[in-house]
């Protein structure tokens, strides 16, 4: 009997072995290899794909409020932001670990930490993109490459593709702080009591193209509805629609010489003065 209980005992210890080697640890080992992401600020949505090579972020519903540039934690011009935690892999050398934008933008986690472990993605939402989406807006992609320290398990680096979209309907934005600036046809968005010299480089580059003049004319000024003139250095501290104002370019008729012509030359020549027409010299004289 005890035998049989001994043999009893020793195959379920010998099933209780294989079963534990059978048990994969991928999914923690996976997860020390690549970074977790969070939408955080306020928004809601959700992520796919978390610690793993493709992430998908996707927000659903934010209610966002317009706030001013601040380029120590990546918020580069004033707009509506949402916002991403990534909370690093373990054993990650921040150092060498970076993070790329739009394909050339990169940074080391160790320029960009919010704590020891985490930092902030912020990505910008486009008033007008937004307008326009017919479905999900592509906000931003990321690639994030991740080098362990020396010691641990992973030996080479191992990179994560971040997508951020938001849901076209889900975003709310809050225009209190903000005046709508409307130049032919073009809509801006500004900070209110700042001016047209606040404007993105991309927002700069598309008023400039409005400031080109048709073909014998030239650019003037931009004008509000009652005709006031509104320099871009100027305060706006209310919406306004801008009209570019052109003039004609008056083009001057070139004037005759005054000076009638004699057909006579003058020349001076071994110290007299010799006048020469069409006919020839008609006069020689002796300078004193």
């Amino acid at each position: 009997m005890k035998n049989k209980i001994l043999s009893i005992m020793t195959a379920l210890l010998v099933l209780t072995l294989a079963l534990t080697v059978a048990i994969p640890v991928k999914a923690t080992v996976e997860a020390d290899k690549y970074g977790a992401l969070d939408i955080i600020g306020g928004s809601q949505g959700s992520v796919s794909g978390s610690q793993e090579e493709n992430t998908i972020v996707v927000v659903k519903e934010a209610n966002l409020k317009w706030v001013a540039a601040d380029k120590a934690i990546g918020r580069d011009v004033d707009g509506y932001w949402i916002g991403i935690k990534v909370t690093v892999p373990t054993n990650a050398d921040l150092t060498k670990s970076t993070m790329t934008r739009d394909g050339n933008v990169t940074k080391t986690f160790e320029s960009i930490k919010d704590g020891d472990n985490y930092a902030g993605l912020w990505v910008r939402v486009d008033e007008n993109k937004l307008a326009a989406a017919k479905g999900d807006l592509l906000l931003k992609e990321y690639t994030l490459t991740w080098v362990m320290k020396n010691g641990n398990e992973q030996t080479t680096p191992t990179v994560q593709h971040v997508t951020v979209k938001v849901q076209k309907n889900a975003v709310k934005l809050d225009k209190a702080n903000t005046v709508t600036v409307k130049v032919g046809g073009k809509t801006f968005t500004l900070t209110k009591g700042k001016s047209l010299n606040d404007l993105t480089d991309k927002e700069k580059a598309t008023l400039a193209e409005l400031k080109k003049a048709p073909k014998g004319k030239k650019f003037v000024a931009f004008v509000d509805e009652k005709g006031k003139v509104v320099k871009e250095s100027d305060k706006i501290n209310a919406d306004v629609k801008l009209t570019a104002k052109f003039e004609k370019v008056e083009t001057k008729k070139k004037e005759k010489d005054p000076t009638p012509n004699t057909g006579v030359d003058v020349y001076s020549v071994a110290g007299a003065i010799l006048v020469v027409s069409a006919l020839g010299v008609v006069a020689l004289s002796k300078r004193n």
